[in-house]
């Protein structure tokens, strides 16, 4: 989205203007998650075969996937705000991996471009 010119950038000026002025840490609180069915999904794997599940820690712009005591900017605090426990009711072992990286944009520099 801040690769000025790009298809996700156009889409994203579009839908909610410039990332300059709308960036990641403005669009994350609008991600509710109704339609995410993690029992469903995980229920799917076990049917599938899986012996194991592996989630991304750490999303877009250093933005982490569960509730990290560090900085707000995560799920639990602005996302979904709710956390699943399905991998552990249907014994299905889990992980999760992150790959942090220090960028030059996004809210690395308080979302602006």
């Amino acid at each position: 989205m801040y690769d000025e010119g790009s298809p996700v950038n156009k889409w994203h000026v579009e839908h909610f203007g410039h990332p300059s002025k709308v960036g990641y840490k403005d669009v994350i609180p609008t991600f509710k998650g109704e339609k995410f069915d993690p029992e469903n999904l995980v229920g799917a794997y076990k049917r599938a075969g899986a012996k194991y599940f592996m989630s991304m820690g750490v999303h877009h712009d250093n933005f982490n996937m569960w509730n990290s005591p560090t900085h707000r900017w995560n799920a639990v605090a602005m996302g979904r705000r709710r956390t699943s426990w399905a991998c552990s009711r249907r014994r299905l072992s889990s992980a999760v991996y992150a790959l942090e990286s220090v960028n030059t944009f996004g809210l690395a520099t308080g979302g602006l471009v």
